[in-house]
């Protein structure tokens, strides 16, 4: 992997940090990527592209990239929205910002890929097919329902959704090739959290109790040299732990891991790079020594310490 300066041709941005973003440490950028975004071209976002760059740069950050939504095939009962990406129009206003903001901030031009089995080959031809800096493959969904709406946990018992999660995601990386980085492992229990505290229900997520399909997920992605991304949406929930947190993280080096990427997965300029203080501790904690970004689909790193 290339260890390489993602500072060089920009310019102060990468010196200054908003104190309340967190990164800042003796005067220099600790956390300078944001690798996990949404504009306006994901279906649950309003953000313009320019307005998540300009933030970027006032946050100090050096190298972002828009990763929005594809979803083939996502049945939404409830929003009924339509997650897929007029790819043309995307590269041509996603090439015009990377011209646009060139010495200022680095863009990576990405996308995030939903997992079912039955579109892997669809995700499969689409990252191909497209000049990608980089691809997530992130899992939305659990007996076909995303467990950001109530239907899935009033359908089923906490122990069934989260069982659930981990096996068809354990299935869907088995079978999907073509990314780089699998996103927020543990993102059913972002919402499921919130849903048992909601109704006053025993909360009983704790990644140790599903570690034998969280190992299984994790050596599947060693095997296949991929990343795993350390997601601080779930920041925004209350929690005090990434998605995954601490114990996922250190089981994927100890396993023998090397690629750790992370993201805020802002869908609003003001999440960007939600909670890097905590994404710094817990890293740190996790003995993360290095993180992983992706310019035309080849890993690159910087040291956090």
């Amino acid at each position: 992997m290339v260890t390489d300066s993602i500072y060089a041709g920009v310019g102060t941005a990468a010196s200054r940090i908003a104190p309340s973003t967190g990164g800042e440490r003796m005067g220099r950028v600790i956390l300078p990527t944001d690798t996990h975004m949404h504009t306006r071209f994901s279906a649950d976002s309003m953000a313009p592209v320019h307005v998540m760059a300009e933030t970027a740069i006032a946050k100090g950050l050096a190298y972002i990239c828009f990763t929005d939504h594809i979803d083939y095939d996502l049945n939404d009962p409830v929003d009924h929205l339509i997650f897929e990406l007029p790819l043309e129009e995307y590269f041509t206003r996603m090439k015009a910002a990377q011209a646009a903001y060139a010495g200022r901030i680095h863009i990576g031009i990405g996308v995030e890929l939903g997992m079912q089995t039955h579109v892997c080959g669809r995700n499969e031809e689409t990252a191909k097919n497209w000049p990608f800096d980089y691809v997530i493959a992130s899992m939305h969904l659990v007996k076909g329902m995303d467990p950001y709406y109530e239907n899935i946990w009033k359908a089923y018992s906490q122990e069934e959704v989260y069982r659930s999660y981990f096996e068809e995601t354990l299935e869907n990386v088995r079978l999907f090739e073509n990314f780089d980085c699998l996103g927020h492992l543990d993102y059913a229990s972002r919402y499921g959290v919130a849903y048992a505290k909601k109704y006053g229900l025993e909360q009983i997520y704790k990644p140790e109790r599903y570690m034998e399909l969280i190992d299984e997920i994790l050596k599947v992605l060693i095997r296949k040299d991929k990343a795993l991304e350390c997601n601080s949406g779930n920041l925004k929930t209350g929690s005090d732990m990434t998605n995954p947190g601490v114990k996922v993280l250190k089981r994927y080096l100890e396993l023998g891991g090397e690629m750790i990427c992370i993201g805020a997965d802002a869908h609003k300029p003001e999440h960007i790079a939600y909670g890097y203080d905590r994404v710094l501790e817990i890293l740190q904690a996790a003995g993360v020594g290095e993180i992983t970004y992706f310019q035309g689909r080849k890993p690159k790193c910087f040291p956090i310490r």
